[in-house]
């Protein structure tokens, strides 16, 4: 889920397709980068979204439950 913190309007962020791909991660990160995302926060994140979100600037935030 994409949330603009300004005004509390949302989008799903995880179209069915990146459900099923063994490269979720990535796909997600490319995502999230291409819409301007500034954080994430997520339970866990796999090294290679790591390294996508990092080379976009992307404060990443893990443990949410």
């Amino acid at each position: 889920m994409i949330v603009d913190s300004e005004t509390m309007e949302y989008e799903d962020a995880e179209p069915e397709r990146m459900r099923a791909s063994g490269s979720a991660g990535i796909q997600a990160a490319q995502t999230v980068a291409g819409k301007g995302v500034g954080a994430v926060v997520t339970g866990n994140l796999g090294s290679n979204a790591v390294r996508t979100l990092t080379a976009a600037g992307i404060e990443m935030v893990t443990g949410a439950t």
